[in-house]
């Protein structure tokens, strides 16, 4: 049985991670889809060349009646986040059209695929790419928290003086503001770390700023979020049972819970924290909530 991942919208993002799926080989097929169609095929074209004396993946351009067929379609389209953007929402309404409109093509040719959402502000647009699917809640994914932990994992180690690959490091909660570094579960080498209340301050400062400071110096975060949506497309289609963050569906919002990601999408699973990250968590939920509200979705 072949698999078959689709990447809708090839911006630099969307055309990283059709690259990193092509090299990792992950599925035997990619399949890109944008609206410039030329842009589309002309990656398409670079990435499957780049590929050639790596693996058998083929990689093409194409409508959304090309993704017929797919397991997993990644949903980059939308306006990318700008500088001047503080406050994620600005985004909100321009995108969710644009995913509702992706999520039609979806849903007509593709309707039995796991679709993960990376257009931001990622909760809120997997949330509206939810309403728009009818899908189950386990197979509209964000993929915010994975990138989130990433991000957690940088700025812990730089903090420490260590290797970010002796850290584990976890963070639940929105892809934004509201986000919860859980330092509950920080483990060195397997160890738990202890942190003061003013480490925690300053870790949590520069987790949360991290996206802009990427963007005012380079104009987009792209390398990491690629690595981190192919660690989760090449959970489902290998049936890994990878344990993560992402942002997971429920009957009013969309927010970062850990799951595990398997053939058949995302199953939440229960983790200790702290009163004090709970609490959090429960904050960010309602924050979001509330957007949702205002989204209209």
């Amino acid at each position: 049985m072949t698999n078959k991942v689709s990447v809708i919208g090839c911006g630099k993002l969307g055309s990283k991670i059709a690259y990193t799926i092509a090299q990792r080989g992950i599925a035997d097929s990619v399949v890109i889809v944008d609206l410039l169609a030329d842009v589309a095929k002309g990656n398409a074209m670079d990435i499957a060349q780049s590929v050639a004396f790596v693996n058998g993946c083929e990689v093409s351009s194409g409508g959304y009646e090309d993704i017929t067929g797919s397991s997993v379609v990644v949903v980059t389209a939308g306006k990318p986040r700008t500088p001047d953007m503080n406050d994620r929402l600005e985004l909100a309404k321009i995108n969710a059209k644009i995913v509702s409109s992706v999520c039609a093509g979806i849903k007509k040719y593709a309707p039995d695929c796991i679709v993960i959402t990376c257009s931001n502000p990622m909760d809120l647009m997997n949330y509206a790419a939810f309403k728009a699917l009818g899908f189950p809640a386990s197979k509209v994914i964000g993929f915010g928290g994975r990138l989130d932990s990433a991000r957690f994992k940088y700025v812990v180690a730089k903090h420490l003086g260590v290797k970010m690959c002796d850290l584990s490091c976890d963070v639940v909660g929105e892809h934004g503001e509201s986000m919860v570094p859980l330092f509950s579960r920080v483990r060195l080498k397997g160890a738990s770390v202890e942190f003061s209340a003013s480490d925690k301050e300053k870790i949590m400062t520069d987790v949360r700023g991290i996206a802009l400071e990427i963007i005012k110096l380079k104009g987009i975060t792209d390398f990491a979020p690629a690595s981190c949506v192919c660690d989760m497309v090449e959970a489902i289609v290998k049936d890994s049972g990878l344990i993560a963050p992402c942002s997971m569906n429920f009957s009013d919002v969309s927010v970062g819970v850990p799951v595990r990601l398997g053939k058949n999408g995302a199953v939440a699973v229960e983790w200790e924290m702290s009163d004090v990250e709970k609490k959090m968590l429960d904050e960010s939920r309602e924050k979001l909530r509330g957007m949702v509200g205002k989204l209209g979705v």
